[in-house]
């Protein structure tokens, strides 16, 4: 068997191709990646393992944001990791610098929301997030030093002000930036350079170069003036400020955890009845934004009315089933164990292994289309097929009136007849 190999071009610093190999893919070691990608999918597990953020109104606001940020940093990231190498022109350069000041401002936008929500909630200032590196005067602070900034270690600004001056510079406000560097008057670009072998002399070599004008002149007169920021220093900045996205799903947990414990120590009441103790955790349920499709179902099933009363002892021996799960439901339901509460509660889906032909279609239309939300036509569609389904092995167990009764009575008849014959199945093994 022919080996799998890939292309491989090597090309010197402009581009032109110098040679091109095939190497053995399993020769190839893969590189670490520059911005790590998970940290968006993981951030995007915490929002949506919880439904509080999307349809609780107070996290409304903070949700349009979260998902504006995660869609953008994905394209972003993408985008930043395949050009994270020196770039060869000014396009490219500033193509990198706008997706890279979207991953920048991502969790710092992110940050400023959640924080302002916790002033509005009144929620212990503990939970607010606090983003590292905010006041470090570490990766510029050599190039603030030197000329035409010559300013001394305190005067440097933070890392993250010097940034907001090099985007500024480089691309967003060219012509007019003068909010960090005062003292210099007014400053203008007229152009960012990299570094060519073509005009070699114009810029330097792993520096993004640029040229500014101010109003001031240095002690030598000099207005025209030359800035040189490491490309590699520029990544490092880069790559800290977005792996604080971290803290941001950090949060989302907590937040999380915090709605936990407030609704562990609301309780639930239990009810006089079996179906009184159900209703209690339906209202618990929806006061945590779950589901309650299959409490509703087992509600309805326990106060159904029979009008056949020969259907009374074996709806009776379902419902003694269905009541004994009832202490198992409620402390699923307590300790907020929503897997073991719908576990518990799939008796009401209980179907046996052997049925008669067109059995599922059957039980498909009878619960999709005996409802007050179907038209007439689906109704009366949905009652010909409890009909059908009456004439199987349903009618070991109970008498179907498909054409008289309420939606409610054919389906806990239904359910009745699923779940007996089931237990006759697996019993008879």
């Amino acid at each position: 068997m022919e080996q799998e190999t890939i292309v491989v071009s090597i090309e010197d610093f402009d581009g032109n191709i110098l040679e091109i190999k095939n190497i053995p893919i399993d020769n190839v070691q893969k590189k670490p990646t520059y911005l790590n990608a998970d940290l968006i999918s993981e951030l995007r597990e915490a929002i949506n393992s919880s439904p509080i953020f999307w349809k609780d109104d107070k996290y409304h606001s903070f949700y349009n944001q979260v998902c504006a940020v995660m869609d953008r940093l994905g394209t972003a990231v993408d985008y930043v990791n395949k050009h994270r190498y020196y770039p060869k022109s000014e396009e490219k350069f500033i193509c990198f610098m706008a997706f890279a000041c979207m991953i920048v401002d991502a969790p710092q936008s992110l940050a400023k929301k959640i924080n302002a929500f916790i002033s509005e909630q009144g929620v212990p200032e503990e939970y607010k997030v606090n983003l590292l590196y905010k006041k470090e005067k570490v990766l510029f602070k050599d190039i603030c030093i030197k000329a035409p900034f010559n300013m001394t270690e305190q005067e440097c600004p933070t890392d993250n002000e010097f940034f907001e001056f090099f985007r500024s510079i480089t691309f967003a406000h060219p012509y007019n930036t003068n909010k960090l560097f005062k003292k210099l008057g007014n400053q203008v670009s007229p152009w960012v350079n990299v570094y060519n072998r073509i005009s070699p002399l114009i810029g330097s070599k792993g520096f993004i170069n640029i040229t500014m004008y101010s109003d001031l002149r240095d002690e030598n007169n000099n207005s025209n003036h030359r800035i040189k920021v490491p490309f590699s220093v520029l990544k490092k900045y880069i790559k800290l400020r977005y792996e604080n996205l971290k803290l941001i799903t950090q949060w989302v947990e907590n937040e999380i955890s915090r709605n936990k414990g407030i609704w562990k120590a609301q309780g639930i009441v239990k009810g006089q009845t079996p179906a009184d103790t159900l209703y209690n955790i339906k209202q618990a349920l929806t006061n945590q934004y779950q589901d309650t499709y299959e409490i509703d179902d087992c509600i309805r099933y326990l106060t159904c009315n029979l009008t056949d009363k020969s259907n009374v002892d074996n709806v009776q021996k379902f419902r003694r089933s269905l009541i004994d799960r009832i202490d198992t439901i409620y402390e699923c339901a307590a300790e907020l164990d929503y897997t073991g509460l719908c576990e518990e509660m799939e008796i009401t889906y209980t179907r046996p292994k052997i049925m008669h032909q067109f059995a599922d279609y059957q039980l498909e239309k009878i619960f999709c289309c005996l409802n007050d939300r179907c038209d007439y036509g689906n109704v009366i569609w949905g009652r010909q097929q409890a009909h059908e389904f009456s004439k199987g092995f349903a009618k070991k167990w109970v008498t179907i009136d498909a054409e008289n009764m309420s939606f409610e009575e054919i389906k806990l008849l239904v359910t009745t007849a699923c779940y007996l014959e089931h237990e006759e199945q697996e019993a008879a093994k």
